[in-house]
């Protein structure tokens, strides 16, 4: 779209080497979307697995439309902000993906980090990866979210505390974290004072729009170097609108905010989504000299729960035969667990092959079955630090080509949708 720049804001100009990673893309998030394709911002990566529905439409932008129902949400807002953009080199880029597919590597790459999500165990796992960016290349975070007529956007800098630091304990743990509470389909979820008790959890448009006015107000203010606003929560309230900014604490012994990066990682070509385990073996073989290593499974930790095992196979959840599952973990559906028969999947493997219940914590150099299998498929993130045991030390690799720019090409073709 032609815009006349000198109809527009002294700024805007100013914005357009901006990177933005905007994770969730609903109401708060599509309609954030919108002011920052207005407002120059030049790169903006969308990231979600949800679809739109017709439903909750009366909360999402306007540029969404009646025929973007069905559509993933990501696809969606990246198509619909694209054709706003004010920016002339601006680009949108969609991710249909969830958060656990990113790692640090890939959040490295933007000026802003902007968590447009509904539940704390999404929320928490966001902060942790955030925090383990390299120093020195920790991307701004800012959090947003309402309730009811009521919305709050937090901003941290990178440094001194994290969003953990501001989250009562009792958020983060167990059943309470998965809670959903904004506009996800079904019943939501309050999290009061004793209890956490279902119900829908009425938010409006007009929420919000404040929320997501606000998520580009802390943009703006960054980019001019305003004073204290770094480490800030602003809380929007109904009737007359009017807001209070409250500077934020530290937590005393936060255990995110002891998380960090490993010093000086080894970076190697490549990314997580192409590279086999077999090719990266043998760039650890070629860095180290020799093959007395083992490469770690990736850990996940979420909602308070470790996984971190990667299941060769395992006992049919229904007959109790061995059955094949070659998958991580984290990632496994129960129906996944199931034998051919009572799964009614057709049988590829001889059978007569023999198959045990296997649970694999570290990939070494002499086995060779899963080397034709790429990093992904094996449960590691894009942009994820590989842990490389040798010796009896921890080494860490990652790879380079998990930046934006090359997983942005990569997310057009639809076999890279998670």
């Amino acid at each position: 779209m032609n815009y006349n720049m000198e109809k527009l804001s002294s700024h805007i100009a100013e914005m357009a080497n901006i990177r933005v990673l905007l994770l969730g893309n609903g109401a708060v998030g599509s309609l954030a979307a919108e002011l920052m394709a207005k407002a120059g911002i030049g790169t903006i990566v969308f990231a979600d697995m949800g679809k739109l529905t017709r439903d909750n439409a009366a909360k999402h932008s306007s540029m969404i439309r009646r025929e973007d129902a069905g559509k993933y949400k990501s696809v969606a807002c990246a198509e619909r902000a694209e054709e706003l953009m004010v920016a002339k080199e601006g680009h949108c880029y969609a991710l249909v993906t969830n958060l656990q597919s990113l790692g640090p590597r890939f959040y490295e790459d933007f000026d802003y980090v902007i968590m447009a999500l509904d539940n704390y165990a999404a929320k928490e796992y966001v902060n942790q990866t955030w925090r383990q960016v390299e120093e020195g290349k920790r991307p701004k975070l800012i959090i947003g979210g309402t309730i009811e007529e009521n919305a709050n956007v937090y901003f941290l800098s990178g440094n001194k505390l994290c969003f953990r630091c501001v989250c009562d304990e009792s958020w983060l743990n167990g059943d309470v974290a998965k809670k959903r509470t904004s506009c996800t389909d079904g019943a939501q979820y309050r999290i009061g004072s004793d209890d956490v008790f279902e119900e829908h959890a009425p938010t409006s448009h007009l929420a919000s729009m404040k929320c997501a006015e606000q998520m580009l107000d802390y943009i703006i203010a960054s980019e001019k170097q305003m004073d204290n606003i770094d480490n800030t929560m602003t809380y929007h309230y109904p009737y007359p609108r009017h807001y209070d900014v409250l500077k934020l604490q530290a937590k005393k012994d936060c255990p995110d905010c002891r998380l960090s990066g490993p010093e000086k990682p080894v970076r190697l070509n490549g990314n997580m989504y192409q590279t086999t385990l077999g090719q990266f073996k043998e760039l650890v073989m070629k860095d180290l000299g020799d093959t007395h290593f083992s490469v770690l499974v990736h850990i996940y930790e979420w909602a308070g729960v470790v996984y971190s095992q990667f299941v060769s196979a395992d006992y049919c959840r229904k007959c109790g035969k061995p059955t094949k599952v070659e998958k991580h973990e984290y990632s496994i559906q129960e129906n996944e667990v199931l034998c051919e028969k009572c799964s009614g999947r057709i049988r590829h493997t001889d059978e007569r092959e023999k198959i045990e219940n296997e649970f694999i914590t570290a990939f070494v150099f002499e086995d060779h079955r899963f080397d034709s299998r790429r990093m992904f498929e094996l449960g590691y993130p894009i942009g994820a630090y590989l842990t490389v045991i040798h010796d009896g030390d921890a080494k860490y690799y990652m790879f380079e080509g998990d930046g934006y720019e090359e997983v942005s090409k990569l997310a057009q073709r639809k076999e890279f949708w998670v």
